[in-house]
């Protein structure tokens, strides 16, 4: 008769039970530990989310603010305080006079700018009869022949008749980059991506000191100071820069002799692009937006484009 030792069995058995209960027990530790370190993670994440809109949002809002004080300013003669709050008069006074309309940045604290470029200081990309269209493409040393050409091509590219800009031939229909004519004038700066397609130096420098908005009439006093390098000579544009940062009214007897005055207009436009930069809680904003001032009308500006 054979015994067999159950209890020795039995234990074996429960250790082995044991055992596999352990392990099984460790593998759901390390699961549920892997999803609270995914849910820890994804609210960490949630978390940094909102933090980052909250300061968009909140950069935003401070951006409005600054775009809306500095339109009132600009369409204020005179302001004066309604309460007691000598600071906010004295600060709004100190920043109405640091506008200018010729591109300097004007600084609001911290890191905080705005700059207002008339319109009539920026060179007019619907009309490149202009004179100083061509006074500009011949400091890029382009030679005469390639300038005539450009102008030509770009005037024939906007003007409604299908007459070349040489005489006795018809325009093509395209570009050689395939572009349509438009017959018409532009309503964005696409064409000039077109008609530099080839010189794309040139054509940001174009798009920097230029606006599909600007008018045919320009004043040379709005002109930023890179442009005005470009036009003339280093002595008149320093002198024309230095004089208006000093508000010296004498400053339009700077401006050099030009032929075609007609084209050259001594009055702010009315037409401004308003360009506003800040940084706050480690969020950068930038937005541009192009206003035309109607002073006595009912709303006193409307908005013509807006970037940001």
């Amino acid at each position: 008769m054979k015994i067999v030792n159950t209890n020795s069995s039995c234990i074996a058995k429960s250790r082995h039970q044991s055992g596999v209960a352990l392990i099984q027990v460790l593998l759901i530790t390390v699961v549920i530990s892997l999803l609270a370190l995914t849910f820890t993670k994804t609210a960490r994440d949630q978390v940094l989310m909102a933090s980052q809109f909250d300061g968009r949002v909140s950069t935003q809002l401070k951006a409005y603010s600054v775009k809306n004080r500095t339109i009132f300013l600009l369409l204020s003669d005179r302001i004066e305080a309604l309460g007691s709050d000598d600071n906010a008069l004295n600060e709004a006074r100190g920043l109405k006079q640091q506008i200018n309309y010729h591109g300097d940045p004007v600084s609001l604290g911290g890191n905080t700018f705005v700059t207002i470029q008339d319109l009539n200081g920026l060179l007019p990309q619907r009309h490149p009869e202009n004179i100083f269209w061509p006074k500009l493409l011949k400091g890029f040393n382009w030679p005469d022949t390639k300038v005539e050409e450009t102008m030509g091509i770009w005037t024939d590219f906007q003007d409604p008749n299908i007459d070349s800009w040489i005489t006795g031939i018809k325009e093509p229909e395209a570009l050689p980059n395939g572009q349509i004519y438009l017959d018409g004038l532009a309503q964005n700066d696409r064409p000039i991506y077109w008609i530099f397609k080839d010189d794309h130096v040139e054509r940001d420098a174009i798009l920097r000191v230029s606006d599909i908005n600007a008018p045919f009439n320009l004043n040379v006093v709005n002109m930023p100071s890179g442009l005005l390098m470009r036009l003339f000579d280093t002595v008149t544009s320093q002198a024309i820069s230095e004089n208006r940062k000093l508000r010296n009214s004498a400053v339009n007897s700077l401006i050099p002799d030009i032929r075609d005055e007609e084209s050259v207009f001594v009055h702010n436009s009315g037409r401004l692009r308003l360009s506003i930069g800040m940084q706050d809680k480690g969020v950068k904003w930038k937005e541009s937006i192009t206003l035309y001032l109607t002073h006595l009308m009912d709303p006193p500006f409307n908005v013509l484009e807006i970037k940001e």
